[in-house]
């Protein structure tokens, strides 16, 4: 009887000892699944927050934004790299435009005929030289 007893007792504890493991178990996997969705969302935060600091530059036409990599993973660095290019290409579209702006400006000044621009509510938006002269305007006024 004696050996059934210490028998059972050790089947007992046994029991408890892998019953203690299991809810171990599951609370450090808990634990790991709780930090990972936490990193997770770090990173999708990280990640919301560069894209929005993209659109508000490019909504202010502000393309001297850089976008560094962040250590957060081989896609986040593709994204970063992809937002640096697409700044890089509209900088170069603005200072084209800005320059092509400034050559045809100086096309239409040199242009003899008078040449008058109105917008649609009948405000001057631009006159060249020739169109000063004919209306003897010095100052080109902009409403």
């Amino acid at each position: 009887m004696g050996i059934y007893i210490i028998k059972e007792k050790w089947h007992y504890n046994c029991k408890c000892s892998y019953t203690i493991f299991f809810w171990r178990s599951i609370s450090r996997n808990l634990f790991l699944a709780i930090i990972q969705i936490i990193n997770l969302w770090q990173k999708i935060t990280t990640n919301i927050r560069t894209l929005v600091r993209f659109f508000e530059a490019s909504k202010y036409d502000d393309y001297s934004q850089k976008f560094v990599h962040q250590n957060l993973g081989d896609s986040f660095n593709e994204l970063s790299d992809s937002l640096n290019l697409v700044m890089q290409k509209l900088q170069s579209s603005k200072h084209m435009l800005a320059r092509q702006g400034e050559f045809l400006q100086a096309i239409l000044q040199q242009v003899e005929t008078a040449m008058v621009v109105f917008d649609k509510a009948g405000n001057i938006n631009l006159m060249n030289r020739a169109a000063t002269r004919l209306l003897k305007k010095t100052i080109l006024e902009k409403y």
